[in-house]
């Protein structure tokens, strides 16, 4: 449904607002070939340590009453499997973060 993969981009654009740096510049970058669209959104915020990559899309997360990962993230995960799509993120801490969803291209 495009409805659910709206709401999946306006959860990734949400969070590198929220986590972002407040004169941070938000990349959106959209890359076709002929099987798969890649959708990417890259953020100039903290960044995630390398340790905490494998568990970031899956069930929400909190680290006591501090940063922690939410159920948007685990939303984009759910709602790319529905689309037979994949759901990765990179990420260098102190640099940003990359969030991509990769939707195979039905035409």
């Amino acid at each position: 449904n495009i409805d659910f993969l709206r709401r999946s981009l306006s959860c990734l654009i949400d969070n590198a607002i929220r986590y972002g740096k407040a004169d941070a510049v938000i990349y959106i970058d959209l890359i076709a070939t002929e099987t798969v669209w890649t959708i990417t959104v890259r953020d100039q915020g903290p960044g995630i340590a390398a340790e905490e990559l494998p568990r970031l899309l899956q069930h929400p997360q909190r680290k006591g009453r501090g940063f922690g990962y939410g159920a948007g993230l685990a939303f984009v995960r759910l709602v790319a499997e529905r689309h037979r799509a994949e759901a990765t993120v990179s990420s260098v801490v102190g640099t940003g973060s990359s969030f991509s969803l990769h939707l195979p291209r039905l035409l």
